[in-house]
């Protein structure tokens, strides 16, 4: 079995905090997330950790996807995260 990280945008219901959808970002650049994302390279070189995902970083996010992406920020949460998938 192979582990790969995989960066996903994540869809979680704002209020039980369960996990609603996964969404690929099949044009993920990490140098381009990075900067974005205000990420420090000496901590997190790999942005393995979670970023949350506001208003301003929406259209960013569209331009990662291939599917059609609808946010409501008043009832869901959106995060960047590395998901590991087994193969």
């Amino acid at each position: 079995m192979n582990d790969i990280v995989e960066r996903m945008l994540v869809v979680y219901d704002g209020t039980s905090e369960e996990v609603l959808t996964l969404i690929r970002l099949p044009r993920f650049d990490l140098n381009t997330f990075i900067e974005r994302f205000d990420v420090d390279p000496e901590t997190d070189p790999d942005m393995h950790k979670r970023y949350a995902v506001g208003p301003d970083e929406m259209h960013f996010i569209l331009n990662h996807v291939d599917e059609d992406v609808e946010f409501d920020f008043q009832a869901r949460a959106y995060f960047v995260e590395a998901v590991i998938n087994d193969l």
